[in-house]
């Protein structure tokens, strides 16, 4: 299960969530760019559980693209959150 948003305003309970359930997996594009949920995402539940998704034409994925360069995920975190995880998924190389 991919969370949209995770949960927008309450992305701390989504992370929380998945922690609980390891096939809840969290993507974070909206318009709400609370201080702290990308990091609080992955120190809770990790990157292996963090999707990158852009809500093209709706948001301009710079956005969201932001959060994640800016919350200190090293490169092999980003790795599996801009392909590998949703490449696992998807059940693609």
């Amino acid at each position: 299960f991919i969370m949209a948003h995770a949960c927008a305003a309450d992305s701390w309970a989504a992370a929380d969530a998945a922690v609980r359930h390891n096939n809840l997996y969290l993507d974070f594009c909206c318009s709400d760019a609370s201080i702290g949920r990308v990091e609080y995402a992955l120190a809770k539940c990790g990157p292996q559980q963090i999707v990158f998704g852009s809500d093209m034409d709706l948001l301009d994925p710079a956005f969201t693209l932001g959060m994640f360069l800016d919350s200190g995920a090293d490169e092999a975190q980003l790795q599996l959150i801009f392909y590998d995880n949703a490449a696992r998924l998807l059940g693609r190389p």
